[in-house]
């Protein structure tokens, strides 16, 4: 098969370590962090008011890096294309993996650089930025599910069939 490369087992295996090693641990941070906004525990004696910052650039790492990865994973497929005999749907949806993937980046960068510029106390804000996620989504999707149907009916026009 095309894409059982070397390329393809390197960003898999990059893909578990990241999760395995860096953001499972993170899993029970987030936990913490959801039980304290909704007053269902509290910061002292875990983590101090000011290891919050470090905290919140350690995250969006993980992040980057889980959805760079994706990314790249569907960069890889778009190249090999025509090895994998992609049609114009397919491509489609290998590009918009991309640009989807490349939202999630820069939320993640979003996220990272309010904790950079504006110090820790800025830690909830840097938190709450994931938020965009949604809409930023919505947004995109909305604007390519006009290339989408485009895209059917250019090809239902191609093999002579009606929509």
């Amino acid at each position: 098969m095309v894409l059982q490369n070397v390329v393809t087992v390197t960003f898999n295996a990059r893909l578990l370590f990241v999760v395995l090693f860096y953001i499972y641990p993170l899993k029970f941070l987030f936990t913490f962090l959801v039980k304290v906004f909704f007053g269902l525990g509290s910061l002292s004696g875990l983590i101090q008011r000011g290891q919050m910052g470090s905290l919140m650039i350690i995250y969006p790492i993980g992040f980057i890096a889980i959805f760079s990865i994706f990314c790249l994973l569907y960069y890889h497929a778009f190249k090999k294309r025509e090895e994998l005999e992609l049609d114009e749907l397919e491509i489609f949806f290998t590009k918009a993996g991309i640009h989807a993937h490349i939202i999630y980046v820069g939320i993640g960068i979003l996220s990272m650089l309010i904790i950079v510029l504006f110090g820790s106390k800025s830690s909830p804000i840097a938190g709450f930025s994931y938020a965009l996620i949604g809409p930023a989504h919505g947004i995109y999707w909305a604007f390519m599910n006009k290339k989408y149907k485009a895209i059917k009916k250019q090809m239902a026009l191609g093999t002579g069939k009606e929509e």
